[in-house]
Formats: C-alpha cells, sequence, structure tokens
C-alpha cells in the first residue's frame, strides 16, 4: 500500500458530467481518481465504490468518504469506511444528525429536504 495520502471523487453523478465539473472548476489535479457513474447499464454507486477503493489500493479502516445524503452514509458502511456528512448539501443537518453523529452544518448552500 502506498503511504502518502490520496484524494478521490466518488460520485452517482454521470461520468461525463463529472468530468467536465472538474474541468469547469480546474480541480482535477487535486485528485487521484474521479469516479462517477460510468455506463448506461447504471452501476451503482456501491459498486464504483468497491472499483475505487481497489484501484487507488487504499485501507477501508484508515479512509474516510465525505458525504451529504443519508445514501453516503450508506454507501460507507457498506465499504467498511468512515463517514463525514456535510449538511446543508442535499439534505438537512436535522436530518442527517438524526442517523449520524459525524454531521458538520455549513451555511454555504441551501438543503433540499
Amino acid at each position: 500500500m502506498n503511504k502518502y495520502r490520496k484524494q478521490s471523487i466518488l460520485s452517482a453523478a454521470a461520468q461525463w458530467h463529472l468530468d467536465d465539473w472538474v474541468k469547469k472548476f480546474d480541480i482535477h489535479h487535486y485528485f487521484d481518481h474521479i469516479f462517477g457513474i460510468g455506463d448506461h447499464n447504471a452501476s451503482s454507486k456501491l459498486d464504483r465504490g468497491k472499483e475505487l477503493i481497489e484501484l487507488a489500493d487504499v485501507c477501508p479502516s484508515q479512509t474516510i468518504l465525505v458525504g451529504d445524503t443519508d445514501h453516503d452514509l450508506d454507501v460507507g458502511n457498506e465499504l467498511g469506511i468512515d463517514v463525514l456528512l456535510v449538511a446543508n448539501g442535499r439534505q438537512s443537518y436535522e436530518r442527517l444528525s438524526a442517523i449520524h453523529p459525524n454531521v458538520i452544518e455549513t451555511r454555504c448552500f441551501e438543503s433540499f429536504d
């Protein structure tokens, strides 16, 4: 296993759309891997997460998934990865803190709840 820190994106967005976003905001160089949903067979975020862990050669117990939905918590739990949820993205602080103790609240975005 590599000893340096790695940073990747795992998203339920279409791969082409995710690639466009990271290029638009010129952040692609910050990430070792950028994983969206890559095919028309609708592979799941969980499946892509498993692929990412294998490709990135990371230890799940030394990895954290930062997300903004209850689905991100489910994916992290299935992958055996600690999760930090960021509220006021897709779901509210109240909703997320009711299901997980590691939630931070931001004021940068409106929630969609």
